[in-house]
């Protein structure tokens, strides 16, 4: 048995699953295939196992265990709608900005 962590954005925890494959000869997996690289490289959300078909939820923890699977959000970074941009960072953003512009120009 295999056990897989993938990391959950919406809680930070890693959900567990757990597999009834086998590793090959001395425990080596196949190489994953990564998605096409950025300048600064591959997301870290991107950049796991896929999960095998017979994988199972077993838990939840904040720290990973066994092999990384790939996360269950994977929206670039480098294109729209990405996670990173959720409501309260717009807001933060925006804030920012607004302070910036009244310093700027409010006399």
């Amino acid at each position: 048995m295999i056990t897989y962590s993938r990391w959950d954005p919406s809680t930070g925890d890693y959900d567990y699953f757990e597999s009834n494959a086998r590793p090959g000869l001395n425990d080596d997996l196949p190489v994953p295939q990564l998605p096409p690289t950025t300048q600064l490289g591959v997301p870290s959300t991107e950049a796991g196992r896929p999960l095998p078909a017979d994988a199972r939820y077993i838990g939840r923890g904040e720290e990973a265990v066994g092999v990384i699977a790939k996360s269950a959000a994977t929206k670039s970074l480098s294109g729209t709608g990405s996670e990173m941009a959720s409501p309260w960072l717009v807001g933060v953003a925006a804030f920012a900005a607004g302070v910036v512009v009244a310093m700027r120009f409010g006399k």
